[in-house]
Formats: C-alpha cells, sequence, structure tokens
C-alpha cells in the first residue's frame, strides 16, 4: 500500500493505522509534486534569507537567550551543527519503543505541509528515515512543551548517525544502523537544524499514545460497570431517554442511550428505588469523560494538520518569527481528561465496596460464599484504594507550575509531554482498577443469578466478558491469594475492548 504525502488533513484514528502499516511493513510513500516545488521554492527563501545583512532568527542569529547575536560570516556555515548538539540535554531513561518513530511521522508530516525552509535533501532523508522505520531513543526529560527542544535535539542527532536509536528492543548507536541500511545523512544546510529540532511533534507522540490510551481504559471502565450495574441488579430506568434528554450534559444522552439499548430488554426487577449515585450518574460522569477525549483528540488533530515551526517561510522572501510551537489547548484538554478519570476511577472503587456491603447489595457480606471468618474480597478495597490514590495524583494539574529559561525570554510553557505521560500512566492504573470492578462484578454475577450463561436477566455483552473472565479466573469459593486474578482480569478486559465484538460499541 502506498501513501502519499500532500495537505490533507489526517486524523488520529487514520495517524494509528497508517502506522501500524509502517511497523508491519506494508506501506510506502510518495510525495505530491506541489509538496515538492514549495519544499525547493521555500528552500531558495530561506538561502537568499541567510546571507541577508539583517538578522534572520534561526539563521544568522543566536537562539533564546543569544538571539541578539549577530552571527559572522565565518559562523553561519558551521551554526547549523552548533544549533542542534548545544542543545542535546535531555536526560533519564529513555522513552520506550516507537515514540521516536511516532515522532518522525508525524514531522514527516508537518514539514510535507510546507512553510519550514527544510533543504530538499534532509526532507527526501527523512522520508527515507520513516521507510526504514528508523526509531530514535529519546530521554524522558527535557521539554516543557514550547518546541520539545532539548528532546528534539536527540532525536535529530539520531537521525543523523550521532545518536541512539531502538532496535529489536535494544538501544544502538544510530550511526552503525544507518550504515547498515546505506543511510547517508545530508550535510545540514539553511535552517535544517531547527527545522529537526524546533517542533511539538514529541509532544505529538507522547499525546497520540496517550489518548489512544485513555480511549481503551475508558471503554475498559465502561464495560466493568456494566458488569456492576447487572451484579448490583440497579434500577436500570435511570437510564431511560425520557429521563436523559431533559438534560444537556456533555454526552450524558449518548453514554445513557449506549446502556439502555443493552439493559433495556432485560426483565429485571429493580432492588432499590434509589441506587447510589455511583451507580445511578455513571451517564453524567462517563459523559463527561468521553467528552474531554473527543476534545482533546480535535486539539491534537489540530496540531498534528498544522505547523509548529518558528521561524516559517511566509510570502516570496520573508521569514517570520510565529508562536505556533506553544499548544496549550492540548495539555490543558489532557489535563481535563485526568481530572474526568479521577472522578470516575472513584465511583468504580465505590460499586465495588457496595458491591461488598451485604445491607446494600443483598448478597454475602465481602462476596464470599462461605462467609465466617472469610475476609472475601475485603483486602481488595485496599489495592483499589491504593490505586485511586495515585490517579488523583496524576489529576494534579501540571501545566500552571513553570519556571521561566533562557534568560527569561521563554518565560511561558505549555508542559505538554509531561501531562501526556501523566495520563499514560493514568490509564494504566484505570485499566487495573476495572480489570478489579470486572473481577467483583463476575464473582457478584455467580452469587446472584447462579448459571450466568442460562440466566435471562443478564445481557449478552455482559454474559461474553464474564465468559472471558471465567475461562481463566475460577469463581472465588474460599480465600486465596488474588494478584494474579487482578491482572489477568485486567488484561482480558482490555483484550475484549480491542475485540471486533467491542468495536460496535466504542464511543470512538
Amino acid at each position: 500500500m502506498k501513501y502519499k504525502f500532500s495537505n490533507e488533513r489526517i486524523s488520529l484514528n487514520d495517524f494509528f493505522i497508517k502506522l501500524n502499516l509502517i511497523t508491519n511493513n506494508k506501506l510506502s510513500f510518495s510525495v505530491s509534486e506541489d509538496v515538492l516545488k514549495n519544499i525547493n521554492n521555500e528552500f531558495e527563501i530561506i538561502k537568499n534569507n541567510s546571507n541577508s545583512l539583517n538578522p534572520v532568527y534561526g539563521l544568522n542569529t543566536g537562539l533564546g537567550g543569544n538571539l541578539n547575536y549577530k552571527l559572522q560570516n565565518n559562523e553561519v556555515a558551521n551554526f547549523q551543527d552548533y544549533v542542534i548538539k548545544g542543545r542535546a540535554v535531555s536526560t533519564g531513561n529513555y522513552l520506550y519503543q516507537n515514540i521516536g518513530l511516532i515522532t518522525l511521522f508525524a514531522r514527516c508530516i508537518q514539514i510535507s505541509r510546507g512553510k519550514t525552509g527544510i533543504s530538499p535533501a534532509l526532507f527526501k532523508y527523512l522520508f527515507r528515515c520513516l521507510e526504514e522505520k528508523i526509531d530514535p531513543a529519546i530521554p524522558e526529560y527535557g521539554s516543557i512543551g514550547s518546541g520539545d527542544l532539548t528532546q528534539n535535539a536527540t532525536f535529530g542527532l539520531s537521525l543523523i548517525g550521532q545518536g541512539k536509536v531502538w532496535q529489536n528492543n535494544k538501544i544502538k548507536n544510530s550511526k552503525t544502523l544507518l550504515k547498515t541500511l546505506e543511510l547517508e545523512p545530508p550535510q545540514l544546510d539553511g535552517k535544517d537544524a531547527m527545522v529537526l529540532i524546533n517542533h511539538s511533534c514529541l509532544s505529538l507522540a507522547l499525546s497520540a499514545q496517550a489518548l489512544n490510551q485513555s480511549m481503551i481504559s475508558l471503554m475498559m471502565l465502561q464495560f466493568s460497570s456494566l458488569l456492576s450495574i447487572e451484579a448490583f441488579q440497579a434500577n436500570i430506568n435511570i437510564f431511560s431517554p425520557k429521563i436523559n434528554r431533559l438534560r444537556l450534559s456533555p454526552n450524558q444522552r449518548e453514554c445513557a442511550k449506549w446502556f439502555n439499548n443493552i439493559l433495556s430488554k432485560l426483565k429485571v426487577t429493580p432492588r432499590r428505588i434509589q441506587d447510589p449515585l455511583s451507580f445511578r450518574t455513571i451517564s453524567v460522569c462517563h459523559g463527561l469523560a468521553i467528552t474531554n477525549i473527543k476534545q482533546s483528540i480535535s486539539y491534537w488533530e489540530n496540531e498534528l494538520n498544522s505547523i509548529s515551526d518558528s521561524p516559517i517561510v511566509l510570502g516570496k522572501d520573508k521569514l517570520h518569527s510565529t508562536p505556533n510551537f506553544h499548544n496549550p489547548a492540548l495539555s490543558h484538554s489532557i489535563e481535563s481528561i485526568t481530572l474526568s478519570n479521577a472522578m470516575i476511577s472513584n465511583a468504580s472503587v465505590q460499586r465495588m465496596q457496595r458491591l461488598m456491603e451485604s445491607k446494600i447489595s443483598g448478597l454475602n457480606s465481602y462476596l464470599s460464599p462461605v462467609g465466617g471468618k472469610s475476609t472475601g474480597f475485603t483486602p481488595t478495597q485496599k489495592t483499589a484504594a491504593s490505586i485511586l490514590a495515585d490517579i488523583r495524583h496524576l489529576a494534579l494539574p501540571i501545566n500552571f507550575d513553570v519556571a521561566p529559561v533562557s534568560d527569561s525570554v521563554e518565560d511561558m510553557s505549555a508542559m505538554t509531554p509531561s501531562s501526556a505521560k501523566k495520563l499514560i500512566k493514568q490509564s494504566q492504573l484505570i485499566k487495573l482498577i476495572s480489570g478489579m470492578e470486572c473481577l467483583v462484578a463476575c464473582q457478584a454475577l455467580d452469587m446472584r443469578y447462579g448459571d450466568v450463561l442460562k440466566s435471562k436477566k443478564i445481557s449478552q455483552i455482559s454474559k461474553a466478558i464474564w465468559k472471558n473472565i471465567r475461562n481463566s479466573i475460577d469463581k472465588v469459593n474460599d480465600d486465596r491469594p488474588m494478584e494474579n486474578d487482578i491482572n489477568f482480569s485486567s488484561l482480558i478486559l482490555e483484550e475484549f475492548v480491542n475485540s471486533n465484538i467491542a468495536k460496535k460499541y466504542s464511543f470512538f
């Protein structure tokens, strides 16, 4: 399959589809004639401005705190080398495999839109690197979300054979890999170093992973909450369209409709007139979480389909400084996801506890079949509370606590990579919470209905999840270690969410 880089808009879903094809050697590339023409014309403008007597930021001036320094003629030639090496100061453990490749893919999409002033030689070389799936190894710390400068410098050095790359799950010298693949890095020219380092594509790569994981973890909670509703024998009238259409809360009606479509045909008599809020407000809380994710996806797509460089080529002979590397909309929207995630995770923990409370659930205390000295599922409450504490901690906003850098020239920052990394960690914890809720709900289903698969009071989708769980995890008949059960339950539920059966139930 061949993909032609042009100016067409690319969605997050399209991005991941193409990325999957790249990693599986099923996608090759071409570039439209219009794109190539623009690249050549804009590079000519760069060359003309390089020789200008007037200061042009990034071409014949210093950067950041040195922006007032005018380069001498003998300094211009090797300035690109100074730019990239002098800013490669990121540190910490390397970000996980494929982040560098995702960054490279996003960068190729952006530079195809023009205005960057990239040299034709570097442009063609980057696409060769993408075809060969070069995956730069990038340290975890360094970006404040305004251009991802220091981590992009490491990214750039890797691409020109002076850094590290991922290969077969190991970190290797990029020079060796490039030589093996017969990839010869071009001489950096014009503003090529700026093209390699002054953009927000690492933020896009981390945010893409964060959004992908948050969609999965939310759908896992959606299904685990469905099991809890049925295990609790909750009042499903709360999902009635007549009730939910009365309020314009974000995605409340859509979420209520999701539950109503699954549950309305079941002949279940509610046990209570009014259930605890962790059951009654699911459509409101999950609806908000869905809205926050969708909003952040739209901001992410705007960033990918834009130009985040500075300076850029505009008109026939001018370069202009821009604010386009600063992306607070994306970072703030990611923070909003972490906040709603904390809310829906707390509700999940509360539902688990309500299922274990005999007076409220109508089941044995702690869901123990034997009672007496048996502790049942009680200890899982401590584990759930521990995970929830970390989820809440990761919901604390990070993008308001910034320090001015570069002689206070850069006195604002979005902290987008840090926000994205928080969301990735939080999503992993939510997967554990949803796995625990699923495990608890399956035990409650067994105790309330006996033969789950034959019961007419349980939905087909819940039966499918229950069956997947019980194929690997037995019902708890007496106290036993459950740490493996929790991990397996989370993995099984995630596998189900990614299955074709579950795709038609997805909000995304």
